[in-house]
């Protein structure tokens, strides 16, 4: 009988180029806390993760854990989110204005719309105008991974609540 499986070529390359790819924006990094990230907020994170818990064992203590890698990660998608839509304002908005600052605020960046768009803007334009510049396609993964890591977070606590309920706890 024929081996009807396709052959798998050999492995060439080097990887160390692609080896940091999920670390780009840390979503999926294996890695909990990155490199430019602060550890020691991460420790205290856990640490009172564990001081909430209180866990009892090594499954306890492993799901406190995962709860505190999931909250930093959701941590890491809600600033990612931010950046781009930080980044697509400025996008939109240097087209206008090449020295605009993305740190004002909403009111200084409702300002500024009206400065380059007219002062007779209705309020629909103005929506319409910053909707374009979020440009949703780009925040649609980090939605995806945002309701991921809510999901993960409610199964691990339930997890967590469940063993110790039945060790009476």
């Amino acid at each position: 009988m024929a081996d009807t499986r396709k052959a798998k070529p050999p492995q060439r390359g080097n990887y160390q180029a692609v080896a940091l790819n999920a670390v780009k924006h840390g979503i999926l990094s294996k890695l909990v806390v990155l490199p430019h990230e602060d550890e020691a907020e991460f420790s205290e994170l856990l640490a009172a993760l564990v001081d909430e818990h209180q866990p009892s064992g090594m499954t306890e203590q492993h799901l406190v854990e995962e709860l505190a890698g999931i909250i930093w990660r959701k941590r890491r998608v809600l600033i990612a989110e931010g950046a781009i839509i930080n980044r697509n304002l400025a996008d939109s908005l240097s087209d206008h204005d090449p020295l605009f600052d993305i740190s004002v605020s909403a009111e200084a960046l409702l300002s500024i719309i009206e400065e380059h768009l007219g002062s007779g803007l209705q309020a629909a334009t103005k929506m319409q105008t910053l909707g374009e510049a979020m440009q949703a396609r780009k925040l649609e993964n980090l939605a995806r991974y945002e309701t991921h890591l809510d999901r993960k977070f409610e199964r691990t606590l339930g997890m967590l609540l469940k063993l110790r309920e039945l060790r009476g706890g």
